[in-house]
């Protein structure tokens, strides 16, 4: 599925990531931790291609291809889709049409009213108002647990290979995390796909249940190992890498 080999990365003239290697195959959660500004957020966005992070060494293979030279929107069109931590306001652009876009560009489907229907009943099984499909992308009217509850329907109407989820359950309540949690894991039984979760919330992870888990600290691997990793780490904050 994914194979990063030997990456390091850059920001303006910053190195924000040094030599990552990481291999995620097909249905296999992995869990990246570490203290804040380690490098996290960086590895997703190095994935997904974002321009302002240069990759200066290394590799990036998706499905044995090469991807690292591909624009951030045909990474998402060949199956890698990345939640934002702060999703930006779309002022003039309802949620309705946005999907209708993302549909039709990232799948290269019709848009039919049958999944117009399918996408109405997402936003109102993950909590959403009935009237958020007419709402502007990410309207302050709605808040951050919406905007967040919005991404999942999304990557649930898109069918993603690869799930990269970067701080997700940031400002989600107990009931919202529980229902996003059962969507999630569903889709990933129904469809067998890969994820790579990025959290400081032991909560989340126990309930997600990664097979893999990895820390980083100062833009480098340091540890990898199985999900009693990250019961350690996160129930002593971090501190041994501090």
């Amino acid at each position: 599925m994914l194979k990063i080999k030997n990456v390091s990365a850059v920001i303006d003239t910053t190195q924000v990531l040094s030599d990552i290697n990481l291999e995620i195959k097909k249905g296999e959660i992995h869990a990246i931790l570490g203290p804040r500004y380690s490098g996290k957020s960086s590895l997703a966005h190095v994935i997904q291609g974002n321009p302002n992070i240069i990759p200066s060494t290394g590799n990036i293979l998706f499905n044995g291809n090469d991807i690292k030279k591909l624009k951030p929107q045909r990474r998402s069109e060949i199956g890698i889709f990345t939640t934002f931590q702060n999703p930006p306001e779309i002022e003039g652009l309802s949620n309705l049409d946005l999907m209708r876009s993302l549909f039709k560009n990232r799948v290269g489907g019709v848009f039919t009213n049958d999944l117009e229907l399918a996408y109405r009943n997402l936003v109102t099984a993950i909590g959403l108002n009935p009237t958020f499909p007419e709402e502007s992308v990410n309207s302050e009217m709605n808040g951050p647990e919406d905007w967040k509850r919005s991404e999942i329907v999304q990557l649930l109407m898109l069918l993603p290979e690869l799930l990269i989820l970067d701080e997700i359950d940031t400002d989600l309540s107990e009931s919202s995390l529980s229902i996003i949690v059962q969507m999630l894991k569903k889709y990933l039984e129904d469809h067998e796909k890969s994820v790579i979760i990025i959290t400081h919330s032991k909560k989340f992870l126990d309930l997600m249940e990664p097979s893999h888990v990895h820390v980083l600290v100062d833009g480098e691997i340091r540890e990898s190992g199985t999900a009693e990793l990250y019961k350690r780490i996160l129930e002593d904050g971090n501190t041994q890498f501090s």
